[in-house]
């Protein structure tokens, strides 16, 4: 069976797990996971930019294009973040409205 290794640089600890111990640690829901990289994940090696056309290889780079673009993933926004953002809007064109700065059509 393999195994293995994961070194601790903070306390110098290594510790080596088989295959079916790094497997249950995946199935928990209290664990934190490792994502792979981009090139890993997309059989074209990558993700091309809808924005700017550029060949993305990786998450640092995802990260540096959204910080760039001002953009973010679908999946970075909390659970009704935009739901709040967007009553926030329509509560505002309202008060507007209500104070004659709008006209209705």
């Amino acid at each position: 069976m393999r195994t293995r290794t994961f070194y601790n640089h903070l306390t110098g600890e290594r510790t080596t797990l088989s295959e079916d111990e790094i497997a249950a640690r995946r199935n928990r829901q209290d664990s934190a996971f490792i994502l792979k990289d981009i090139n890993a994940v997309y059989k074209e090696g990558g993700i091309l930019s809808p924005i700017d056309g550029t060949f993305i290889t990786s998450r640092s780079q995802l990260r540096a294009h959204e910080r760039t673009h001002n953009v973010r993933q679908a999946g970075d926004f909390k659970r009704g973040e935009l739901i709040a953002k967007e009553q926030a809007r329509k509560a505002a064109t309202v008060r507007r409205a209500e104070g004659g700065s709008i006209e209705w059509k």
